[in-house]
Parts: C-alpha cells; structure tokens; sequence
C-alpha cells in the first residue's frame, strides 16, 4: 500500500463561482508515481517538503500565483485566513489580494471551509475512492483498495470539481460571517453536505457488500482493511507537531533574500 501523505489547500469564494485548483503539497519533488515528470509537468498545483506540510515559503509562493492570475483577470479579493503560523507573505509581491485573519479559537465556528466544505469534498472524494476498489474488485485484482499518490490527487482534484455551488454558498451562509446576517453560536450540519456523506455511505456499504460476497478469492484482503464506518473516511487526520527548529520564519527569510530575488 502506498503510504504517501499529502496536503492539500483549499479555496473558494462566497458565492461557489471560483473554485481555486487545489494546492498539493508532497514530500518529494518527483514522486515514483509522477514516472520523472514535475507536478507542473502533470498539470498539478505542486509543492514539496520532506515533511509534506504547509510552511511560510510554500504558501507565499502559492499567493504570488494567485496574485498573479488575479492581475491577469483584473480582480481583487480578499482572502479569509486562520491564524496558522505557515500563513505568511512578501507584501511587496502581493498586489491584488487583501488578506484577513480570523480571532484566534473562532476558526471551528467561522471558517465556511471547516463548516462543511472540506467535509463534502472528503465524502465525494471517499465516494470515488471506493468506486475505484470497486472497479479493482470486478477487474479481479488482489489489492483492490491499491492507489498511489497520483492517483490520489486526481481523484481529489475531480472531487472538488464536483463540489456544488449551492453547498459552497450554504457553508458561507451557515458561519454567519456574510453581511446582514448574524454570527451562529453554534454548529450544526449542513444539509448538502450530509446528503453527500450519506451517499458516500452507501457506496461504502456497496463496497463492503462486493467485498464479502467474494470472501476467500482476494488473498490480500485482510479484515483490517475493511472499513465499517463513513466517519472513518472523514475524520480530520491528526495534526503532526512539528519540532521548534522547524524555522519556517528563517525559511521565509533566506526565501527573500537577495539571491532568490530573481528566481521564479
């Protein structure tokens, strides 16, 4: 099984009218999966760490991007932010982006992407993954649940496509952060988003019902690897600690100095 991690950043509007392609983040520049090609080669929005995590200089390349396009087009925004560390920028290369922290401990109950949007696109993309064991499974392969890392991110990348507008527009709405609306004291889910969750269970139960129906064929399928569970799917990973002399802000520094001015 292919245990590659991968980060990914999203980033959407109030309305659901732009989607941003999802930023990846891995631990290898070219992994074996990307057979020698460059995440930009492969059409991905790429970064990597030997830690596959967000830091200071993978996010201020990604809003320089993103600046850029948004100069291309004409359109300011202003962009929404928690307040971790790794959120940081050269001020003199963004033009076209306002950027706005949230209070710190509001992020669980003001942030639309914690409200429901990340979780909808967990659940479309659990949905894809089982329907890719599933075609695994009728293939008559042994390792039916085998993805790699590429693999991975496309199937993400379809999911977040498939993200609807109307559920982008309810999680904003939901957070009560909009104009004219008040801020909600508490969380509660949100219809579209379990509508989806609940689909992606059925094709759990699909997936688990195929798998039980062949028991004995696939020597690789071990009780383990079954899941019983859609929250399982969905569940938030946990968060790494990372050590202090992980520097991100001498990392951002030495991304600034003089000698990085003219690299692109």
């Amino acid at each position: 099984m292919d245990k590659s991690r991968v980060s990914v950043l999203v980033i959407m509007n109030a309305t659901g009218t732009r989607k941003v392609r999802l930023l990846f983040i891995g631990s290898a520049a070219k992994p074996r999966c990307f057979k020698k090609k460059t995440g930009m080669e492969l059409g991905l929005w790429y970064f990597h760490n030997k830690k596959a995590w967000m830091t200071g200089e993978i996010f201020a390349q990604a809003m320089e991007d993103l600046d850029e396009e948004f100069r291309e087009e004409g359109v300011h925004v202003t962009m929404l932010l928690d307040n971790f560390g790794g959120h940081k920028w050269r001020e003199g290369k963004i033009t076209n982006i306002y950027f706005i922290f949230f209070s710190p401990n509001l992020t669980a109950h003001v942030q639309p992407a914690d409200a429901g949007i990340i979780r909808d696109l967990k659940a479309k993309y659990g949905k894809l993954q089982l329907f890719h064991s599933l075609d695994r499974e009728e293939a008559g392969e042994d390792d039916i649940f085998a993805i790699d890392l590429l693999q991975a991110m496309h199937l993400l990348a379809e999911a977040w496509d498939a993200v609807k507008l109307e559920t982008i527009q309810a999680c904003w709405r939901h957070t009560g952060i909009l104009p004219s609306t008040g801020l909600v004291t508490s969380i509660e889910p949100v219809p579209e988003v379990e509508a989806e969750v609940a689909d992606a269970a059925k094709v759990l139960q699909n997936l688990n019902t195929a798998i039980k129906s062949h028991s004995g064929q696939h020597a690789n399928l071990h009780k383990p690897t079954l899941v019983d569970d859609i929250e399982v799917l969905l569940a938030e990973p946990v968060l790494p600690v990372w050590p202090l002399e992980d520097n991100d802000m001498k990392d951002l520094i030495e991304a600034v100095s003089p000698r990085f001015k003219h690299c692109n």
